[in-house]
C-alpha cells in the first residue's frame, strides 16, 4: 500500500541520513496519492502531520491532524496526537503555562 511505501521512505530518511539532509518528498508524495486514492481515510494526513513535525512546519502539522480526525474514518489516535501536537507547540515557543 502507499502508506507503508511512505512509511519505509519516511523511515530510511530519519534512521539513514542526518537531519540537514533529510528529504521528505518522496514520502510525502506517497502519502497524498493514498490521500487522492482514498479521501476519506484519515491515515494518510495523520502520516503528513508526522512529516510536518519532523520538518517543523506546525501550520502544516495541525491541519493535517484536524483532516486525520475529522476525516470520514479517523486516524485511531488523532484526538491524543491533537494533545502532543499542541504541547510540543507551546514548549516550542517557551509558554511555561503548557509545559510538563
Amino acid at each position: 500500500s502507499l502508506i507503508f511505501l511512505g512509511d519505509v521512505l519516511r523511515y530510511a530518511q530519519t534512521h539513514l541520513r542526518p537531519e540537514a539532509q533529510r528529504t521528505f518528498k518522496s514520502s510525502t508524495l506517497c502519502y497524498r496519492q493514498a490521500s487522492y486514492l482514498c479521501p476519506q481515510s484519515g491515515n494518510p494526513h495523520n502520516q503528513l502531520s508526522v512529516i510536518f513535525l519532523y520538518t517543523r512546519d506546525n501550520l502544516r502539522a495541525v491541519y493535517h491532524n484536524y483532516r486525520a480526525f475529522y476525516s470520514e474514518a479517523p486516524f485511531p489516535t488523532a484526538k491524543d496526537n491533537f494533545k502532543l501536537l499542541f504541547e510540543n507547540i507551546n514548549a516550542a515557543a517557551g509558554n511555561p503555562r503548557h509545559q510538563q
